[in-house]
């Protein structure tokens, strides 16, 4: 009798045990074992590999999935609970909790309702970049945010898919830099990741934080203080303001202004006469040349005013302190210029810098007890996020900061008059320079005329 054309031969099913799979070889050609559980089997191939298969079909597709290598220990009954695993996950959208082979892709494929559409963690930044970050962060901050992320991390993980990222993968590119010896800039990625695996999780790109185990895996920054004398050390104070006073070039006028107004020294060597206003003695800093981009006041004491009116206006240069070598150029002046000027008034490294003057004038104001702390940090420059507040704190206490600003200039000419004494009576001579504030010059000759006694 003919066998009936086109017809289907049953597929022989066995209950595969260790036994049967160590008494199979392949020679020629890869051996299988197709098993009771339908769709699952086993292949054996000449290379003496065994690797467990799963066949499905899905969405009239059919599927040939490699789960795991009966080879390197994945057993049978392994085999079998990802099997089931995966035909609930097909059918029921529950997770799949077993060890298998399969990818992001595999499961895509297998229900694609049951993971968050593709999506690499490029395209995820971008999209954070786009919706979050412009819209919410400085746009400062965010150019370094933008920075570090394709410096660091979009070329080591960039390209992969969200679902694929490990803690390990983003700790491995914080590790890096640690060991380049940025340890802060590490501690920030693991962070900016953190932002961007939130953020995917509330649109449906993401399922979890892997950055969240994380935490104390990288060492602790260490705190850098920039250098300064000691406020306690009045008359090293003293003698800063004293010789920057005696030297006649705009570098040492404009260490006195950081001394007088003690603003970050960016903020200082982009000053602009236009922002200054020597009428009402305010200096306005526009909220771009600001660290936290708030706009910010500068009551200036008639010390700093002084200093301003002794500078020459150079034609075609808008900047107050401009290069010496070149002044028409209309570049501001030598970003170190401050701290070189301090340097060659004798002063070492390590022992002051241009950022120190803003800690003498946090100590010294805040240990004098006579204005509130808001003052003190309003006039540092310490403003809250918040851009409202901010905005609400941008002259908040002005008065107060007016009066404060000319004690504070007034107290530095007092350790500049005691430095000024101290050498007088140690010496028993005194060299008055002709700019130096009356006080000064009035004690100094008063100790001068009686001998130094």
């Amino acid at each position: 009798m003919r066998k009936k054309k086109n017809c289907v031969q049953p597929r022989n099913h066995t209950f595969i045990t260790d036994a049967l799979i160590k008494s199979t070889t392949a020679i020629n050609s890869a051996v299988r074992i197709t098993d009771v559980v339908p769709g699952l089997f086993l292949a054996i191939f000449p290379a003496g590999t065994k690797t467990w298969y799963l066949r499905k079909n899905c969405d009239g597709k059919r599927l040939q999935l490699r789960i795991g290598r009966y080879s390197d220990g994945y057993s049978i009954d392994q085999a079998r609970e990802a099997a089931l695993q995966i035909n609930n996950y097909i059918n029921l959208g529950t997770p799949i909790t077993a060890s298998t082979m399969l990818t992001a892709g595999d499961l895509r494929k297998l229900n694609p309702q049951g993971l968050p559409p593709a999506c690499t963690f490029k395209e995820l930044y971008e999209e954070w970049y786009g919706e979050i970050g412009v819209k919410t962060l400085d746009a400062k901050y965010l150019d370094r945010v933008d920075n570090q992320m394709k410096n660091h991390v979009l070329p080591k993980f960039g390209n992969c898919e969200v679902s694929q990222i490990t803690a390990m993968m983003v700790h491995a590119a914080a590790k890096d830099l640690e060991n380049e010896g940025k340890s802060e800039t590490a501690h920030r990625i693991i962070s900016l990741c953190g932002r961007i695996f939130r953020y995917g999780g509330t649109v449906g790109k993401a399922t979890g934080d892997p950055t969240a185990v994380l935490k104390g895996s990288i060492a602790p920054c260490r705190i850098k203080h920039m250098p300064s004398i000691a406020a306690s050390d009045t008359l090293r104070i003293g003698e800063l303001i004293y010789k920057s006073r005696c030297r006649s070039a705009e570098y040492y006028k404009m260490v006195l202004m950081q001394a007088y107004t003690f603003v970050r020294p960016n903020e200082l060597r982009f000053m602009e006469w236009s922002e200054v206003d020597l009428k009402n003695a305010i200096w306005k800093i526009p909220a771009e040349k600001m660290k936290m981009s708030n706009p910010h006041l500068v009551p200036l004491s008639r010390q700093a005013l002084k200093i301003l009116n002794s500078i020459t206006r150079h034609k075609n240069n808008s900047y107050v302190f401009v290069r010496q070598i070149g002044p028409e150029s209309g570049k501001p002046s030598n970003a170190n210029a401050v701290l070189d000027a301090v340097k060659a008034l004798g002063f070492k490294t390590g022992e002051m810098s241009a950022h120190g003057f803003r800690s003498i004038a946090s100590t010294v104001l805040n240990e004098s007890g006579k204005f509130y702390s808001d003052a003190i940090e309003r006039q540092l420059s310490h403003v809250p996020g918040n851009k409202v507040r901010a905005a609400y704190n941008y002259a908040q206490h002005i008065e107060d900061r007016k009066t404060m600003m000319q004690w504070y200039a007034d107290k530095l000419d007092s350790f500049e008059r005691e430095y000024v004494m101290h050498t007088v009576m140690k010496n028993g001579i005194c060299v008055v320079e002709p700019d130096l504030p009356e006080s000064v010059s009035e004690d100094a000759e008063a100790v001068a005329v009686m001998g130094g006694r």
